[in-house]
């Protein structure tokens, strides 16, 4: 049948049970787009200084 025996792997069920983007592998769904009126978040780490 599937030639020798073995388990069969956990993550495929789990893909097959919940969906690729849920197995949480790393590529994760794409965040809402941003709301065009806010603006975008200052970087986390100021720029250094030009002196």
């Amino acid at each position: 049948m599937n030639g020798p025996r073995r388990r069969p792997s956990n993550r495929q069920r789990v893909e097959d049970y919940y969906g690729v983007h849920e197995t949480g592998i790393g590529a994760r769904p794409a965040p809402a787009p941003a709301d065009p009126a806010v603006p975008p978040a200052p970087p986390a780490v100021p720029p250094a200084p030009a002196g």
